[in-house]
């Protein structure tokens, strides 16, 4: 009995911790599918509603009610504190506190401290402040303010505006490209971890990258009013609320085609780091 009683202990604590892998592995096909289902959902309404004038599920009539100035559904999905961006929020929040669990588990279990795991801890950290607070806008803002420098004022061929989220971009990306490198470089990480953080990276890429050059010949104006097409007529009478009023082939794009992707950018990488995670516990 004194053999024995330990022995089932130990089997316990092993099955419990093969059905905790077990369930905890299929969490990031979950949340890929679920952010995959709600950009599609969301694109299927704003396309019902907005484009085709069909009052779907009485959804025109409530944003109506609520936002008399800008009734359009892909506004209220995609615009800035819509639930596209607070579902992105959570999921960065997620991925934050799954970096620091893998730095930890590297640290105090496997006994081996990687440096990308604490760089891509302080580059997700900065990415939920810059997100969440709009740091590059509000640095505009600061140096609008106290040098009497307008947003448009031109350096080359850049405004203020886009010339400053460059370079916040760029310190930012070079933080976390640093932080993917020395995690990519390890051979003892899990490689499905790796592809899906690299799938997120190339989202989030394609995001920064579009918003960092929109103001570059206003191409994203231009191409969200082809988008738009003869809609943005009868779009353009529902709205009367500025900044949306007169440019919203530019907010098209900078929330139906942006947020998306930042969206599916930051699921991926939650979805790798959790893959991380299971595998460095299976040791």
């Amino acid at each position: 009995m004194i053999k024995y009683e330990p022995l089932k202990k130990v089997r316990g604590i092993e099955e419990k911790k093969i059905l905790f892998l077990k369930v905890f592995n299929k969490l990031p096909w979950l949340i890929l599918f679920f952010t995959l289902s709600y950009i599609l959902v969301m694109y299927f309404f704003s396309y019902v509603i907005d484009f085709k004038g069909i009052d779907l599920l009485g959804l025109g009539t409530w944003l109506e009610g609520i936002r008399p100035g800008y009734p359009l559904f892909w506004i209220y999905a995609f615009t800035e504190g819509s639930p596209t961006e607070q579902i992105q929020w959570f999921f960065i929040g997620i991925s934050l506190v799954l970096a620091a669990a893998c730095f930890f588990v590297n640290r105090f279990f496997i006994s081996r401290v990687s440096w990308g795991w604490l760089l891509l801890v302080l580059g997700l950290a900065l990415m939920l402040a810059e997100d969440y607070y709009n740091i590059r806008h509000k640095t505009v803002d600061f140096i609008a303010t106290h040098y009497n420098i307008s947003p448009a004022t031109m350096y080359s061929f850049l405004h203020l505006r886009t010339l400053v989220e460059l370079v916040l971009y760029s310190l930012l990306g070079l933080l976390m490209v640093i932080a993917l490198v020395l995690i990519l470089k390890d051979r003892e990480e899990s490689w499905r971890g790796k592809k899906l953080l690299v799938t997120g990276y190339f989202f989030y890429a394609v995001a920064s990258i579009s918003s960092a050059t929109r103001g570059i010949g206003s191409w994203y104006a231009r191409v969200g009013d082809f988008l738009l097409g003869d809609n943005k007529i009868r779009m353009a009478s529902l709205v009367t609320e500025s900044p949306y009023r007169g440019n919203l082939g530019f907010y098209f794009m900078d929330f139906v085609w942006e947020e998306p992707l930042e969206l599916l950018g930051v699921t991926f990488i939650a979805a790798s780091l959790m893959v991380f995670l299971v595998y460095k516990c299976k040791y």
